[in-house]
């Protein structure tokens, strides 16, 4: 069977087990297709499944048995019967080398530190118990790695069912979440939180003249709702909040931690603009304030798409009618990479040189033909010299993503001169 392809909005940047849960919705969705499946929604089956395996609210809202069975009109034992008939069967996909959970467990023992490699196990069980994941997902999870171990079926599950009971035996120093979270490069700790967030406000466009007499948050309440079907608990807002990408999730999370930041909203307000003749609304990701008072409006994009058409477009409107109100503008993908960055890159005059011929010869280059002329080098830089030509050149770049199912996306691009 080929493997699924990993997403294009798949979270690499999230902890492990944001990319174990994002596997594993997945591999459901796949699984789903296998019975001949062919409607988006979930169904009921699949609805219990995420209910009852699903890490931790932040990802996806946990229900328990009884609550599952007044919503569907049912007896708890029939849920609970439900509940481990599709466990099983997702079981059965999950251990095929080809699903999107066994290579992000292969991914995550790869990257194991050498002096955890003698107890697997315990590691594993080490992370699992960083957090009150729910008993289902890390049973679920902790057998799913032993069977990726080449250990038979049953005794993975007696084993899983021990060790979620066990405290680990590794100390904070051996988790490889912890070493995750060390220095500013994660939003884990508060310390990592606080640089994350300020490296992503150093991209502001600053105003003339700051704001800070705007009182409170509250009177923005979101003003879309989220196409993403995952939902974060924020303990600082007491209440889910939306979000469209990992990167967006990523950022609110750091949000609720770090002490930079004392109030934000998500999708706050409205800001017009044109678009190919076509007056347009645009609605940012974050409204957010920081001591002492001062206001910045935060965009989130993918690193692929900074110098996109529209999202320049949105970003210049932006920066004038918020910089009107005192408030400052960030544009940056999730790691705080912004525009000036890509303006900022030492340019390859070889790659100008091809993407002129690839220009001259098309008239259009999408793609796949990019990535075919560009690939020697990585993707990863060849996305930044063209993003930086753009910016430089003037060029027409149009992203877009298609969604392939509720949790995956196709990403593409038109460029033009």
């Amino acid at each position: 069977m080929d493997p699924i392809p990993w997403p294009e909005n798949f979270p690499w940047q999230g902890s492990w087990i944001d990319q174990l849960w994002h596997a594993l919705c997945c591999d459901i969705h796949a699984s789903l297709r296998d019975r001949g499946e062919t409607k988006a929604p979930l169904d009921r089956e699949v609805a219990i499944a995420l209910a009852r395996l699903t890490p931790a609210s932040e990802f996806h809202q946990p229900a328990t048995l009884a609550d599952l069975g007044e919503k569907y009109g049912v007896t708890r034992e029939r849920i609970r019967q439900i509940q481990i008939r599709v466990v099983r069967r997702l079981a059965a996909r999950v251990r095929r080398k080809s699903s999107l959970t066994a290579r992000t467990l292969d991914k995550m023992t790869q990257a194991m530190p050498p002096d955890c490699r003698e107890a697997p196990l315990s590691w594993f069980a080490g992370e699992l118990s960083g957090q009150s994941y729910s008993k289902t997902f890390r049973e679920f999870m902790l057998t799913a790695f032993l069977v990726d171990r080449g250990i038979p079926t049953k005794e993975a599950r007696r084993q899983a069912k021990e060790a979620t009971a066990i405290r680990p035996l590794h100390g904070a120093e051996n988790s490889l979440s912890q070493q995750e979270n060390k220095g500013d490069a994660s939003p884990g700790d508060v310390e990592g939180a606080n640089a994350f967030v300020m490296r992503i406000l150093k991209k502001a466009v600053w105003p003339k003249q700051l704001n800070d007499q705007l009182a409170g948050l509250s009177e923005f309440p979101p003003l879309k709702e989220c196409k993403y079907h995952g939902q974060y608990y924020s303990k600082a807002l007491e209440r889910f909040v939306g979000f469209d990408s990992w990167g967006e999730a990523r950022l609110i999370r750091a949000l609720g931690k770090c002490t930079v930041v004392t109030e934000f909203a998500e999708q706050p307000m409205k800001i017009g603009y044109r678009f190919d003749g076509r007056d347009c609304t645009y609605i940012p990701d974050l409204l957010v304030k920081v001591d002492p008072g001062l206001l910045f409006v935060i965009e989130i994009k993918g690193r692929r798409q900074l110098a996109d058409r529209r999202v320049l477009a949105k970003a210049d409107a932006a920066g004038r009618e918020l910089g009107e109100c005192g408030i400052g503008y960030c544009l940056a993908d999730v790691d705080g990479f912004g525009l000036d960055d890509l303006v900022a890159m030492e340019p390859d005059d070889q790659f100008l040189r091809r993407l002129e011929v690839l220009l001259r010869v098309n008239g259009t280059v999408r793609r796949d033909m990019f990535e075919e002329a560009f690939d020697e080098k990585g993707l990863e830089w060849a996305y930044n010299q063209l993003q930086r030509a753009v910016l430089r050149e003037g060029m027409q770049y149009d992203t877009w993503l298609r969604p392939v199912s509720e949790t995956r996306y196709h990403f593409g691009f038109r460029l033009r001169a």
